[in-house]
């Protein structure tokens, strides 16, 4: 189906991707090695003529995808939207179910007294 036949609408999400995504330079030639980079992290499929796409989140890039990947920029896949990124702060204070924690442990010195 082209993208002509996908209309989009304003979209607002709020979400955390944790994915695999393809490298660019990973094949191809001139504009076939750019992999759409982090403005096409989550895909856009559908004609978004001059709606726009707000996120609230964070996006994790964990591993090479295995899957989605040919070359970036054939013609007819989408018309993308306008893009509105923002980090959504309440991830500070409330991450999202599964999320991942680091903690850090510094070595120092033992006292007794």
């Amino acid at each position: 189906m082209s993208s002509g036949n996908r209309k989009a609408t304003p979209t607002t999400v709020n979400a955390a991707f944790v994915s695999g995504n393809v490298p660019t330079g990973s094949g191809g030639t001139g504009a076939n090695s750019y992999s759409g980079g982090a403005e096409n992290f989550p895909r856009f499929l559908e004609d978004w003529g001059s709606q726009t796409f707000t996120y609230y989140g964070s996006m994790v890039e964990l591993f090479k995808s295995a899957q989605s990947t040919g070359y970036w920029g054939n013609g007819n896949v989408y018309s993308p939207p306008k893009r509105n990124w923002n980090f959504d702060t309440l991830f500070y204070t409330h991450p999202p179910p599964g999320s991942f924690f680091t903690v850090t442990y510094n070595k120092q010195r033992w006292y007794t007294r």
